[in-house]
């Protein structure tokens, strides 16, 4: 009886928290997406839009302005996971993803380290992210039925083709054919 009760709590908790991010005016779910009370968007400019049949366990964030995050049908986003956007991301359809994986379209601090003090003086001060020239992005495409394992890196600039698998704790550097097998630091 309790897990029932269990259950329906935790059911009206995610639908709640599904309306409010529905709520947001850049971010556009799918009904039928299903959001966990762990998932975490973010995405006060640029835009994020998750179609059909899709879970999210971890978190999405526009970083820069403009910045796109796509998530196609079927996919399943672990838990832990972050998928940071400033230029774009593209994820297929039946895509799965494990946990702890990270996704970056971009430097995500300068490297001069009197930019990157005031870069994390205005984040963690002010929630402001400014631009800088040191920063580069470049887009990231997902194919279709891709599965990332847990714990891998994907990098800025990586193209994934149809039916790729990437092993766990991999750290993807550069793009991979379809339906490949890579694996290690940096993937190969």
């Amino acid at each position: 009886m309790f897990g029932i009760i269990r259950r329906v709590r935790n059911r009206i908790k995610l639908n709640s928290k599904r309306r409010s991010l529905q709520k947001m005016k850049n971010v556009h779910l799918d009904d039928s997406v299903i959001v966990f009370m762990e998932t975490s968007i973010s995405a006060f400019s640029g835009h994020i839009q998750v179609e059909k049949n899709t879970c999210i366990r971890g978190a999405l964030e526009i970083q820069r302005e403009n910045g796109i995050i796509e998530i196609g049908s079927n996919c399943y986003i672990g838990d832990h996971t972050r998928i940071w956007a400033a230029e774009n991301i593209k994820i297929g359809n039946n895509v799965l993803i494990a946990h702890n994986v990270n996704i970056f379209d971009n430097d995500t601090h300068p490297v001069d380290y009197k930019d990157r003090r005031n870069d994390a003086e205005n984040i963690i001060f002010h929630g402001v992210r400014k631009n800088y020239p040191s920063l580069k992005s470049k887009a990231i495409d997902i194919g279709d039925d891709v599965w990332i394992g847990c714990n891998s890196i994907i990098l800025k600039g990586v193209k994934i083709g149809n039916g790729s698998i990437v092993a766990a704790g991999s750290v993807v550097t550069k793009s991979v054919p379809p339906f490949s097998l890579v694996a290690g630091n940096p993937a190969k």
